[in-house]
């Protein structure tokens, strides 16, 4: 064994123990671990549940497993059979997880996602070696099969960034360093500049959301009316992002605290606005992601704000205003349940409570006692959501009970079976005098007259549907200090099948458990993918509509391209999306290469000077999209002579912009026309790639026309020595259209090419002449 590795994990397992951590961890024969045992990050790593986190699995990746067996299989080889992975495997994973967790403080998602299954994924392709022995074989495999799952590259990039970071940085392997220079430069290819070809193209435009499902999302949060009360926190969080451009997490967890005011007054006072200026301005108070400094907590809140534009003050206030004032009973019964610790506070632990009362508490649905109002009550309540039709659904049950209309069957089912033994266990049932009911297989449930005992029901559910219970879990700042869950905006019935899945509503006033909505609701409402509706496959209404989807962070992407497009300066839009650099805000930005050149400022000093096609040159120059004589001779001049002369020089020669069938021409033509306008496809060096889709089909066209033109020159009945010059002439041509086509929009396709504009010089250079001839 190496003795790094073993002084890694070593160190890990010192750590985990004075952390109280268990370190051996019973792994079953397929690498799966029982829920008791498993490593609950989310708690070690001190962050706020939902969503937890955990450690459960020690076996081999499944997708990585599954694509090798199929290339096996391909080669007539045995399958791999599905097992845990090593003792040695196992304590790296586990070292790794120490070492990000407590020592990195690292996030909880992010040590599952970038560090446990690149891991794994690696020791998946070793098929049999142990970390020290692992090879660059065993990575470009694993790179490779990553590759093929997943398009994104993401994966791809966290083996080679777990070898560069953990491996490699700690000599874990008796060949480091395995991450070679190469490998180092493609640990993010992901975010590798493409060389735009046309206009239009966009760098990574993958990450920006398609104009339809842009649009559709917009005319949904908008313009819809929520069938459910979870779908208006959803709508809610799409305004936010189509508004602020915040990361997901960001939306999710805005304060009810979030509306701060700026005065602005004069030097004498006085407010600005009744002098012609701004007399205040709207910031909405956040918690910022990615703020923090190597070494600090990564899941406590980092406080800032964010200034509203002022066409947006109205529909972000009236937005998160209408939240704050549909949550205001799911608050008091969460704040309740923070402050007692209990489930259902509006009881005494004492207290005994009829069934059929407690059904509403732990499902939200209203509706006890079949009612033919029903559905009535139920399209009156999605017009606003008001929670006061609530209270007319119960006066009306109670009137039912009187009259003594049945029970709703689903009623019968859930006492009766899910709460008897459908939840692994038997509730505490009592009956109306308070005597428990021991057995009830022996005894029917007497849904009239059994009642439950509140803190027994309480302490049943603590166990029996843990994961179902109110989000309490306070946040942590910084310094230490808490924020309760309760003081979000967003919270929504947490786990409300009667509304969520059952094409019902929710009773919100009495509901025991309240959720926040996270980024991962908010994730799965753009999504097609999963179990879960999206909103476009809920409120579309064609299939095209329904199949739309979209990640939520592309909001940002696109709100930060438009802010470049529209001309808004680098460091504004730093500080806008809470950035530590200007640098970070270029890997935002997505113009296309036409926009970039409209950005172009022409210089205060050129105004004057320069207009027309002496401004389009200038601009080209600018963005290094031009090259020829005009353009060499103009840096020489500003160069030699000033900026003023240099633009003089750009307005005289600017009739040496022109448009040709096949791109750009920059070169003079004052004093004679150029002899061969139509043939600068064919080597000459004034000739500029324009990437304008109507040179590319006038290229296309041609480039067919020489290829039919080669293929019938077998058959012609010229002698073999002008069949050859005819087809070397051919050629010549095709290879010069081919190079056009390749070309970047801007770049000088030859420019060591020769001169059409002098016959005799182009004859004896370029990279076309033939000296023997």
């Amino acid at each position: 064994m190496n003795e790094h590795f073993a002084s890694y994990v070593a160190t890990a397992q010192e750590l985990a123990r004075t952390k109280r951590i268990s370190w051996e961890i019973p792994v079953n024969h397929d690498g799966t671990i029982e829920k008791s045992q498993a490593w609950n990050l989310t708690h070690m790593a001190g962050a706020t549940p939902p969503p937890t986190t955990w450690l459960r699995h020690l076996g081999p990746d499944p997708k990585t497993l599954k694509a090798i067996n199929e290339k096996r299989a391909s080669d007539n080889l045995p399958p791999i059979p599905l097992k845990a992975l090593s003792i040695d495997w196992q304590d790296f994973i586990k070292a790794a997880v120490i070492d990000r967790i407590y020592i990195s403080r690292n996030q909880p998602v992010s040590v599952a996602n970038a560090i446990v299954r690149p891991l794994k994924a690696i020791a998946t392709c070793a098929q049999g070696a142990e970390p020290w022995e692992i090879t660059k074989d065993h990575l470009d495999t694993a790179h490779v099969i990553a590759g093929k799952l997943q398009k994104s590259g993401k994966l791809g990039d966290d083996i080679l960034g777990v070898v560069r970071i953990l491996i490699d940085a700690n000599y874990l392997a008796d060949r480091c360093p395995l991450a070679s220079k190469e490998n180092k430069r493609r640990v993010h290819p992901r975010n590798a500049k493409i060389v735009r070809r046309r206009l239009e193209d966009r760098h990574s435009s993958t990450k920006l959301p398609t104009e339809r499902a842009f649009w559709e999302a917009v005319r949904i949060a908008w313009t819809e009316s929520p069938q459910s009360f979870f779908d208006l926190q959803k709508f809610a969080m799409i305004r936010v992002l189509v508004m602020c451009g915040f990361r997901g997490n960001e939306a999710s967890r805005i304060p009810l605290d979030w509306k701060r005011w700026r005065e602005y007054t004069d030097i004498h006072g006085h407010n600005a606005g009744d002098v012609g200026g701004i007399g205040r301005s709207l910031m909405l108070r956040h918690f910022a992601e990615k703020q923090r400094i190597v070494g600090t907590d990564s899941v406590a809140l980092y406080e800032t704000t964010q200034h509203i534009p002022g066409r947006f003050e109205t529909p972000l206030i009236e937005t998160l205003d209408d939240i704050a004032d549909k949550t205001a009973l799911l608050r008091q019964k969460l704040q309740s349940q923070i402050d007692t610790g209990r489930i259902f506070p509006e009881f005494s632990e004492d207290q005994l409570v009829p069934i059929t009362e407690v059904y509403t508490l732990l499902t939200g649905e209203p509706f006890v006692y079949e009612d033919d109002k029903r559905s009535d009550f139920i399209t009156k309540y999605r017009k606003n959501l008001d929670p006061s039709i609530f209270k007319e659904i119960r006066e009306r049950q109670a009137h039912l009970k009187r009259l003594g209309s049945p029970l709703l069957n689903k009623v019968r089912i859930y006492l009766g079976n899910r709460l008897g033994t459908g939840i692994g266990q038997q509730a505490p049932f009592r009956d109306r005098n308070g005597v428990r009911r021991s057995d009830l297989k022996r005894r029917r449930v007497e849904y009239g007259s059994d009642t439950f005992l509140i803190g027994e029901l309480e302490e049943f559910l603590q166990i029996a549907i843990s994961s179902k219970l109110s989000d309490t879990e306070p946040f942590r700042f910084s310094d230490g200090t808490l924020l309760n869950s309760s003081d979000m905006l967003f919270l929504a019935p947490k786990r409300a099948l009667s509304e969520e899945r059952n094409d019902g509503i929710c009773d919100v006033s009495r509901y025991a458990f309240v959720g926040r909505v996270t980024l991962e609701d908010l994730v799965h409402s753009l999504s097609s993918s999963g179990s879960v509706p999206s909103l476009f496959q809920k409120y579309g209404d064609t299939d095209e509509i329904r199949s739309l989807s979209m990640g939520s962070h592309q909001f940002r992407h696109l709100q930060n391209t438009e802010l470049f497009r529209l001309g808004v300066a680098d460091t504004i839009i730093t500080k806008r999306f809470n950035r530590r650099s200007v640098a970070q805000s270029h890997e935002y930005d997505h113009r296309t290469l036409a926009e970039e050149l409209d950005a172009i400022e022409v210089p205060e000093l050129a105004e004057p000077l320069l207009a027309g096609k002496a401004r389009e040159v200038f601009k080209l120059i600018a963005g290094g999209k031009a090259h020829g004589p005009i353009v060499d001779e103009f840096k020489r001049i500003q160069i030699d002579e000033g900026d003023e002369a240099a633009f003089v020089f750009l307005a005289t020669e600017a009739d040496g912009f022109h448009t040709t069938p096949y791109g750009h021409c920059i070169n003079s033509f004052t004093v004679e026309p150029c002899p061969k306008a139509l043939e600068c496809f064919n080597g000459c060096r004034h000739l500029t790639a324009s990437g304008l889709p109507e040179h590319t089909r006038n290229l296309k066209d041609l480039k067919e026309r020489y290829r039919t033109l080669l293929d019938s020159i077998g058959c012609h009945p010229a002698p073999d020595g002008a069949k050859r010059n005819m087809r070397s002439h051919a050629e010549q041509r095709l290879e010069a259209i081919e190079r056009i086509l390749a070309a970047v929009p801007g770049d000088s396709v030859f420019p060591e090419g020769g001169d059409h504009l002098d016959p005799l010089k182009s004859k004896r250079t370029g990279p076309f002449h033939d000296p023997a001839r």
